[in-house]
Protein backbone atom coordinates (compact mmCIF):
# COMPACT_ATOMS: atom_id res chain seq x y z
CA UNK A 1 0.00 0.00 0.00
CA UNK A 2 1.11 3.43 -1.05
CA UNK A 3 1.28 6.48 1.30
CA UNK A 4 -1.32 8.45 -1.33
CA UNK A 5 -3.73 5.57 -1.02
CA UNK A 6 -3.28 5.73 2.51
CA UNK A 7 -4.87 9.42 2.77
CA UNK A 8 -7.40 8.30 0.88
CA UNK A 9 -8.68 5.78 3.44
CA UNK A 10 -11.62 5.90 5.40
CA UNK A 11 -12.31 3.76 8.49
CA UNK A 12 -14.38 1.25 6.15
CA UNK A 13 -11.42 0.76 3.91
CA UNK A 14 -8.99 -0.02 6.85
CA UNK A 15 -11.83 -2.36 8.30
CA UNK A 16 -11.87 -4.27 5.35
CA UNK A 17 -8.16 -4.61 5.08
CA UNK A 18 -8.15 -6.03 8.32
CA UNK A 19 -6.82 -3.29 10.87
CA UNK A 20 -7.47 -3.53 14.12
CA UNK A 21 -10.57 -1.70 15.98
CA UNK A 22 -7.44 0.05 17.85
CA UNK A 23 -5.08 0.68 15.10
CA UNK A 24 -7.51 1.95 12.88
CA UNK A 25 -8.84 4.49 15.41
CA UNK A 26 -5.36 5.92 16.39
CA UNK A 27 -4.49 6.07 12.70
CA UNK A 28 -7.20 7.98 11.85
CA UNK A 29 -7.03 10.60 14.96
CA UNK A 30 -3.20 10.96 13.71
CA UNK A 31 -4.16 11.42 9.70
CA UNK A 32 -6.57 14.26 11.42
CA UNK A 33 -4.25 15.39 13.56
CA UNK A 34 -1.62 16.18 10.90
CA UNK A 35 -4.36 17.24 8.26
CA UNK A 36 -4.88 20.23 11.09
CA UNK A 37 -1.41 21.45 11.08
CA UNK A 38 0.03 19.71 14.21
CA UNK A 39 3.68 18.49 14.28
CA UNK A 40 4.11 14.91 14.47
CA UNK A 41 5.99 14.81 17.68
CA UNK A 42 2.96 16.39 19.19
CA UNK A 43 0.98 13.95 19.20
CA UNK A 44 2.53 10.63 17.91
CA UNK A 45 3.76 8.18 20.77
CA UNK A 46 5.74 5.23 21.07
CA UNK A 47 3.81 1.96 22.23
CA UNK A 48 3.70 0.65 25.67
CA UNK A 49 6.81 -1.15 26.71
CA UNK A 50 6.11 -5.13 27.64
CA UNK A 51 5.06 -5.62 30.46
CA UNK A 52 7.47 -7.58 32.76
CA UNK A 53 6.41 -11.35 34.74
CA UNK A 54 8.61 -12.60 37.18
CA UNK A 55 7.50 -15.96 39.22
CA UNK A 56 4.03 -16.61 39.84
CA UNK A 57 3.26 -12.97 41.30
CA UNK A 58 2.38 -11.80 44.38
CA UNK A 59 1.30 -14.14 46.82
CA UNK A 60 -0.03 -11.62 49.43
CA UNK A 61 -1.82 -9.07 48.03
CA UNK A 62 -3.16 -6.55 50.66
CA UNK A 63 -1.96 -8.18 53.59
CA UNK A 64 -4.03 -11.48 52.62
CA UNK A 65 -2.52 -14.18 51.55
CA UNK A 66 -3.59 -15.32 47.64
CA UNK A 67 -4.27 -19.06 47.16
CA UNK A 68 -5.25 -20.77 44.07
CA UNK A 69 -8.80 -22.80 43.70
CA UNK A 70 -6.49 -25.67 42.49
CA UNK A 71 -4.76 -25.75 45.87
CA UNK A 72 -8.03 -25.35 47.50
CA UNK A 73 -9.93 -27.94 45.37
CA UNK A 74 -6.41 -30.45 46.15
CA UNK A 75 -7.05 -30.12 49.86
CA UNK A 76 -11.02 -30.42 50.36
CA UNK A 77 -10.83 -33.38 47.75
CA UNK A 78 -8.00 -34.86 50.61
CA UNK A 79 -9.92 -34.32 53.67
CA UNK A 80 -13.36 -35.58 52.29
CA UNK A 81 -11.49 -38.63 51.30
Amino acid sequence: MAWEELWRLNGQALRKAGVAVRDRRYILWCMSKYRLGFSIGEFAHEPPPKKVVRGWGPKVQNGKRIRSRRIKDKTSKQTTT
